[in-house]
């Protein structure tokens, strides 16, 4: 197999970004949201972690989950994560480095993308 290497991807993470949510990933206790970062050429992937005992009125799951849906959550509704696999949204991003690897953490999903 033949791999092309490519400029290091440089990420401005005072700006909001463009990205589309391709996974949700449920654990045990955890919900993992992953993004492909769209407005960036290379298409980095991000993503997103909470417990799950966190979806509560007001909890920061609770406004993503919110804004992935479009509407405000109330007490009482019931959702399907998997049904906003593919949804585009406006989100902030946060570079980690752990171990000499460099991470893109979603802090934020700030809106759905407009077309």
């Amino acid at each position: 197999m033949n791999y092309t290497v490519k400029p290091r991807t440089v990420i401005d993470c005072d700006v909001d970004h463009k990205a589309s949510l391709t996974n949700v990933v449920e654990e045990d206790r955890f919900v993992r949201f992953v993004f492909e970062i769209e407005d960036v050429p290379t298409r980095p992937m991000a993503s997103g972690i909470f417990s799950k005992a966190d979806l509560e009125l007001g909890t920061p799951l609770c406004k993503w989950l919110s804004v992935l849906n479009g509407k405000p959550l109330g007490e009482g509704d019931n959702v399907n994560l998997e049904s906003f696999i593919g949804r585009i949204v406006e989100v902030k991003l946060k570079k980690k480095e752990q171990d000499g690897v460099e991470f893109l953490n979603v802090v934020d999903i700030v809106k759905l993308a407009s077309d």
